[in-house]
């Protein structure tokens, strides 16, 4: 599994969990910030994003991945971050 493939597993489950009424059309992309202030998803859809792609990678794979240990928490940059930065750890787990 790639980088790429990654990064649009993560975009849609971050579309498919984004209100629609709330999001303007194409303004998720890589650089779309998962915590803080200007977050496109609340906390509460930023932990299901996460679980959700943890068991996504682990039915494509067949690889466990944890990203909520403290090796993620902990990590700079944050993997909650960005949407970019979330690939590149889930990417670095993989390999």
């Amino acid at each position: 599994m790639g980088i790429e493939e990654i990064e649009q597993i993560i975009l849609k489950m971050l579309g498919d969990s984004v209100d629609e009424i709330e999001l303007v059309a194409g303004s998720l992309s890589l650089d779309s910030v998962l915590l803080g202030e200007n977050a496109v998803i609340d906390s509460l859809s930023l932990v299901n994003l996460i679980v959700d792609l943890e068991e996504e990678i682990n039915d494509r794979t067949g690889v466990m991945i944890s990203l909520t240990d403290d090796e993620a928490v902990f990590a700079e940059p944050s993997p909650y971050s960005s949407v970019k930065n979330l690939a590149l750890y889930v990417d670095q787990l993989l390999k």
